[in-house]
């Protein structure tokens, strides 16, 4: 279609060799004298992958095509000789960059007239306001090629701007789409699948033949089987106590997605809610204290009796370093962690040490540095012990392993915590493992239960829908709990058994906001004996709060009243009201007397019971509040 096209969208399956296919592409310009010069943009992992002339890690130009196809040429960082890079780029084939150098050098690269433009893993760019994206349309290219496996990593949206480099005006207006395609979308809930095909099938006749998709299921007939274990792991009483705390916390108002992140990481291990060393815990008691953990050896027992390889994903940095100790204790091995913070030149080491270990081995990746660049078929076990809420990046990460190259039969487990006995299902296909546990009901189930019928949702609207299959990180607040009871206000024993004194002292701000205060949280650390600034009718107060089991010590009066003068002074203002807000049960006489004397109101435990049966306060108005924390400098320009 070359007379009718001059550009289009590449979203074959992760695996199916994307690279192959646009360098024969490229090789059929060049025999035509329609290649020189073009422009070849990609992540700085993926750089090497196209074109690397080490024998070890040799690139696709190198594996495919005889010496001498293509004439290439680098552009890595700022150009600081961009004259001696035009002489260059004019004597070359195939100019490669990477996103973060294109913008760096777009002005004069821009002046360029480029055959081709092609653009690699190009949702990187899905945002059209970013420098980027600007800098990548500004190019003066002949015929684009925008190229990506998931091109909708978050939202419908991403494919205008992706489209909108590819084919400018396919799609219209950005504003256009967006009424026409995104809102429509966000409106339909996951059950609304005749809706959806419509808008899906619009969406899909305005492209044409501008988009290209094929699937593995489809094209790559020899690939091996693809096998989904789902291991359901009883809970320990340690882990249900706390898993229910927190749920009675998150049942106090709206869904909160903190809560939620906070119950998944305790599904991985109870010790991810504190900031720990996982080097300074021995390794035993890493494991004693994880339901999954004792599970997991398990799974890489068997793997390591059948001599095979197996990649575990998870993007929590200490649970990294917590499979790599308790691995190392199990079988003497020291598995590689891959994660976001490591170097392009430190990843390649690792992922060719790896492949080149004979046997059985493990490493241990983050899934959301896993998404590009990564090829490892020598691993055909994929063990995701924490999940993505995205079903795109999980996809991602599993097609490290399932593609192209890979000649053993996949395993892909998946770890959920269950409050009931342990057990493990089998399917032959990534669809039969979706379909049975679309029928699925979580009431009373936990959150890795939840988690995982939201994902399977997504990835049946995936596997349907593939433009439009909506929000890719599942819609969890507005989701996760529409099986669940209605939620209750916080009781005073609530707050006692669950807030952190933190969460106390905001909790003491949203009940004065209920009073008809304006609030102001001062910064946890560093403010003189004051939690809240309050403003009601032109006056202002101090409050401190604190949860106690004893009585109400000298110090509260002595802080408040301290820094009565520093805040006053401060910020110009008169303090009119002094309050203290406790769970004490009392006072001594001594204590009441300085109060009048500082002219300090105390709120102790039964009036705040009273406070909280009148107005009924949720954790997630708590959250709100928490938000926003003021310093002495910040309150000086807001009050």
């Amino acid at each position: 279609h070359a007379s009718t096209t001059n550009g289009f969208l590449l979203a074959d399956d992760m695996g199916l060799g994307k690279t192959i296919q646009i360098l024969t592409f490229l090789a059929w310009l060049k025999e035509r004298g329609g290649l020189s010069p073009s422009l070849i943009v990609a992540p700085s992992i993926l750089i090497n992958t196209w074109d690397n002339d080490e024998p070890s890690q040799a690139g696709e130009i190198q594996k495919f095509f005889q010496p001498g196809t293509f004439k290439t040429y680098k552009i890595q960082g700022f150009s600081k000789d961009y004259q001696r890079d035009f002489r260059l780029i004019a004597e070359s084939d195939l100019v490669f960059t990477t996103y973060e150098s294109l913008r760096l050098n777009n002005i004069w690269l821009g002046r360029v007239h480029w055959k081709c433009i092609v653009c690699d893993e190009i949702q990187a760019v899905k945002n059209p306001k970013t420098l980027v994206s600007v800098a990548l349309k500004a190019q003066n290219g002949d015929f684009k090629i925008a190229c990506s496996a998931t091109p909708i990593e978050n939202t419908t949206e991403d494919l205008w701007n992706i489209m909108d480099f590819a084919v400018p005006g396919v799609l219209g207006s950005l504003s256009g789409f967006k009424g026409q395609f995104v809102k429509p979308l966000d409106k339909l809930t996951s059950e609304q699948n005749d809706e959806r095909k419509i808008l899906n099938d619009n969406l899909i006749e305005v492209i044409g033949d501008k988009f290209l998709r094929r699937s593995k299921e489809d094209k790559l007939k020899d690939l091996p089987n693809k096998k989904v274990v789902v291991h359901l792991i009883e809970a320990s009483a340690e882990e249900k106590k706390r898993i229910s705390e927190i749920n009675r916390l998150r049942q106090q108002g709206e869904p909160s997605l903190p809560l939620i992140q906070k119950l998944v990481a305790c599904c991985s291990h109870l010790r991810l809610e504190s900031n720990f060393d996982p080097y300074k815990v021995p390794p035993r008691n890493l494991i004693d204290e994880s339901s999954k953990l004792g599970y997991l050896k398990m799974i890489l027992d068997h793997i390591q009796a059948k001599g095979e390889k197996a990649i575990i994903f998870t993007p929590f940095r200490q649970m990294q370093i917590v499979l790599f100790q308790v691995i190392k204790l199990w079988y003497g091995i020291q598995p590689f962690i891959l994660n976001g913070s490591l170097s392009t030149d430190k990843r390649s080491q690792i992922l060719n040490s790896f492949r080149k270990n004979k046997g059985f081995d493990v490493i241990i990746l983050s899934p959301l540095a896993a998404g590009v660049g990564i090829t490892l078929t020598e691993a055909n076990h994929v063990i995701h012990y924490t999940r993505l809420w995205n079903p795109a990046k999980e996809a991602q990460a599993t097609d490290r392993v399932y593609r192209i190259g890979q000649i053993n039969e996949v395993y892909v487990y998946y770890l959920i915590l269950s409050f009931e006995n342990s057990g493990s299902l089998q399917f032959d296909s990534e669809k039969k493992y979706v379909d049975y546990f679309l029928k699925e009901k979580t009431i009373g189930k936990t959150p890795e239960e939840k988690m995982n019928r939201l994902l399977v949702k997504k990835k049946n609207m995936l596997n349907s829908f593939f433009l439009v299959a909506g929000n890719q990180a599942a819609d969890v607040v507005g989701e996760w709990d529409e099986e669940d009871e209605v939620p209750e206000q916080l009781t005073l024993q609530n707050v006692e058994q669950l807030l952190k004194p933190s969460e106390f002292k905001a909790l003491c701000g949203v009940l004065y906001k209920k009073l008809g205060y304006n609030v102001f949280l001062t910064v946890t650390s560093g403010d003189p004996g004051v939690d809240k600034v309050i403003e009601k009718g032109g006056k202002y107060g101090l409050i401190q709060a604190r949860i106690l089991n004893d009585d109400l010590p000298d110090s509260a009066l002595d802080e408040i009243y301290g820094a009565k003068t520093i805040y006053g002074g401060q910020l110009g203002i008169s303090i009119d009201e002094l309050i203290v807000i406790s769970t004490a049960e009392s006072v001594r006489e001594a204590l009441k007397r300085t109060a009048g004397t500082y002219k300090v109101k105390i709120i102790l435990r039964n009036e705040l019971e009273t406070l909280l049966k009148e107005n009924a306060v949720y954790y997630s108005e708590i959250e709100n509040l928490a938000k926003d924390r003021y310093s002495l400098e910040q309150l000086k320009k807001v009050l």
